[in-house]
């Protein structure tokens, strides 16, 4: 276990008043995702944040369903839908493009359209959809959005 998942799972016992860490097993990265998918659950939209990214740095692509499905929640909180974004890329699995693509097109948050577009830059060989998204932000109203749409469009152009 690394030393994030471990914070992030005592950051979280601490938060759902555990007086121990009995329900979290630090001793296999099955079980770690486990108790990790668990707080996905959580009321407490910052529960659910640190769950989202101790996920990520568990890099267990069995936690992809779960963190697309913080995506794809239309009540989620943004701070969720971020570490849901970036952990996504940290595990790298291309199940997860649809709906980074989705959630790029449909955020009205600066942050997670700029996350969006960083994580896709990583899936940009794997889904041939990746530079049509990202293109369609190269006019976002966000200067940072937009910035950083054109550098990654000007990379890819360059790889190619």
């Amino acid at each position: 276990m690394t030393v994030r998942v471990l914070t992030c799972l005592l950051l979280i016992a601490a938060a759902t008043g555990c007086s121990t860490l009995d329900s979290i097993d630090h001793s296999t990265r099955k079980r770690d995702t486990q108790a990790l998918l668990e707080h996905l659950s959580d009321e407490r939209s910052f529960v659910r944040e640190l769950a989202a990214r101790g996920l990520g740095e568990t890099g267990d692509s069995r936690a992809v369903p779960a963190l697309i499905g913080c995506l794809e929640a239309a009540g989620e909180h943004h701070y969720v839908k971020s570490a849901a974004v970036e952990s996504l890329g940290r595990i790298g699995n291309e199940k997860a493009v649809p709906a980074i693509i989705d959630l790029l097109a449909s955020s009205s948050h600066e942050e997670i359209r700029f996350l969006c577009v960083q994580v896709l830059y990583l899936f940009r060989n794997k889904d041939p959809e990746v530079v049509g998204a990202i293109e369609s932000v190269a006019r976002d109203e966000s200067l940072l959005v937009r910035s950083l749409a054109e550098a990654v469009l000007h990379n890819i152009r360059e790889e190619r």
